[in-house]
């Protein structure tokens, strides 16, 4: 694990493993995207959700853009926790709650299992951030393919 940052948002008295420069046209979350080796197959994020909506927005479009296969990234948040999956995956997870699902692309989808809304043939969402997969209720494991990278977002409260 490496910790890095410009330490502009750092409110603890912990000390950085890597110290960006302040005054930068990128952010600290694309300077640690640069640094995850190819054969990574998970990489786990803390502290990257919550705060500045903006900020969370660029995360998870940085992570998107640059999930391959066989990766995935996982933010984990108090009130969620987003798991960015790549293009033509098919993942099982398992949830008691809220989840919903993003996509920032057009593309197709199909999800099963302990879901509310199913879809067991692939639909088509025919704009980005498409408001089809929001808010589905999961009572156990299930599993949801995308064409294109995405999100799955698991709401705890």
């Amino acid at each position: 694990a490496t910790s890095l940052g410009d330490n502009d948002s750092n409110q603890s008295s912990a000390r950085l493993e890597v110290l960006l420069p302040t005054d930068k046209d990128y952010s600290d979350f694309a300077a640690a995207l640069k640094m995850i080796d190819k054969e990574t197959t998970t990489v786990y994020l803390y502290g990257f959700m919550g705060g500045r909506l903006d900020h969370q927005l660029s995360v998870l479009g940085e992570a998107l853009s640059v999930v391959t296969s066989g990766q995935r990234f996982i933010f984990y948040g108090d009130e969620s926790t987003v798991y960015c999956l790549p293009s033509h995956s098919e993942e099982t997870l398992s949830h008691k709650g809220i989840v919903s699902f993003f996509s920032l692309h057009s593309c197709q989808f199909k999800c099963s299992g302990s879901l509310k809304y199913t879809s067991l043939e692939y639909t088509s969402l025919n704009h980005p951030l498409q408001s089809l997969t929001l808010s589905n209720e999961a009572d156990g494991p299930f599993s949801v393919a995308f064409t294109e990278s995405f999100a799955a977002i698991l709401n705890h409260s």
